[in-house]
């Protein structure tokens, strides 16, 4: 039942990532830019030319800025994708004030410049125009994109949420058929990122990453099989809190052994990932597979236990949503992740409208796993709508946790 965060340097898997993902994203995605390592690992925006144009402008402030802190960079980075362009200088327009900044090469595809000074001195960028070659017999092969690239961890880094292509759903979350089912905290500075699921978790039909907290560039997903095949699931873009993948469809019929994410933090802070789930026919109910690898433990959802809680206890419930279709559950019980923390009452709504309310009464250390509770009736299982949660009191823990909730068919 072990669900583990591994954020663990691995130097040398990162020339098989950098093939993976080249073949997996294609040219329909921005490459990794070759722009240093303090750049954003996604682009903040990406702009189109044709043979004829003799510039490309990105504006800074609009329409991503959600405030003029955006503005405040010093370096940014551009990369040539599709064709090759010959970029002669950058404009850094700043108010009424626009400064060049000569470059003088030519980027063929994938390449980038590295950081460039935007020489602004602390004034708030507007707009960068990048004044590229035109007519010349590099750019008269095909029309090409530039992508700009602004420095990890800014403001502006924090602002490539906002745009989002269509096949994502932002600020939506996962349809309601859809179980939470793990949790995993992205650290910055780690070039490994992988969340272990194993035959505890279920087997899934499809999976949606949402993200909780914090922002992300997700360029793919690796997701590995316990019978060694592996699934490559290309995105190429940015992610913010609020902000969910498209379905991943699972094709194979097996357990997941584990999920790999090469990602990487837009900001200093982690990002918080949350992975939702559909069952596969047959998992879930009385006669339901599960009954054969779990003992008919079911995951149901998670719930934040925040260390506010024990400051101010204020006792208001928070209600964990099941997805309808799991079958009926005679008994719940509860595992503490990233901390120690402790559970009182427990209500459940039933899908008949009656509610009970079980003593749950456990302090529990990190990774631990309560006691199972009864919420049978004359022997037989229950449908669940909803159980509500008492806040769940921090004891031990430098940061928030949470508490994955489980019922058994």
């Amino acid at each position: 039942m072990q669900e583990d965060t591994v954020a663990a340097q691995s130097h040398g898997n990162l020339a098989t990532w950098a093939l993976l993902l080249a073949i997996a994203v294609g040219a329909s995605a921005p490459a990794l830019a070759q722009v240093g390592p303090d750049m954003a690992p996604a682009p903040f925006a990406v702009s189109a030319f044709a043979a004829a144009d003799d510039h490309v402008t990105f504006d800074i402030l609009k329409p991503r800025a959600r405030s003029l802190a955006a503005g405040t960079l010093s370096h940014v980075a551009i990369q040539g994708l599709d064709a090759t362009v010959y970029v002669k200088h950058l404009t850094v327009h700043t108010g009424g004030r626009a400064t060049e900044i000569p470059v003088r090469r030519p980027l063929v595809p994938g390449e980038g410049t590295g950081p460039i000074d935007l020489r602004s001195d602390g004034a708030t960028v507007r707009a960068i125009t990048v004044h590229i070659q035109a007519n010349a017999q590099a750019n008269a092969l095909a029309q090409g994109r530039i992508a700009l690239y602004v420095p990890a961890g800014s403001a502006a880094a924090a602002t490539i949420v906002s745009g989002t292509p269509s096949g994502d759903n932002p600020g939506a979350r996962p349809d309601g058929a859809m179980t939470p089912v793990a949790r995993y905290t992205a650290l910055p500075g780690a070039d490994r990122h992988a969340l272990r699921l194993g035959m505890a978790k279920g087997r899934f039909a499809s999976l949606v990453l949402r993200i909780q907290e914090g922002a992300i560039g997700l360029n793919a997903v690796r997701i590995l099989y316990n019978t060694g095949e592996v699934q490559m699931v290309p995105f190429g873009r940015p992610f913010g809190a609020g902000d969910q993948t498209r379905e991943i469809v699972l094709e194979r019929d097996a357990f997941i052994a584990e999920i790999q994410f090469a990602l990487a933090p837009l900001t200093a802070s982690r990002a918080v990932l949350d992975l939702y789930g559909t069952y596969a026919d047959g998992w879930t109910g009385e006669n339901g597979e599960s009954k054969t690898y779990t003992a008919g433990w079911v995951m149901l959802g998670i719930r934040r236990a925040t260390r506010d809680h024990l400051a101010q206890n204020t006792g208001v419930p928070e209600d964990a949503r099941v997805a309808p279709g799991l079958g009926r559950f005679k008994k719940l019980r509860f595992v503490a992740r990233d901390g120690s923390m402790s559970l009182g009452a427990v209500t459940v709504l039933f899908d008949d409208g009656e509610r009970s309310t079980v003593q749950v009464g456990q302090g529990l250390l990190r990774d631990q796993t309560s006691q199972p509770v009864s919420i049978e009736n004359s022997g037989r299982g229950r449908g669940i709508a909803a159980i509500q949660l008492p806040p769940a009191s921090k004891v031990a823990a430098r940061r928030d946790g949470y508490v994955e909730v489980w019922g058994q068919n």
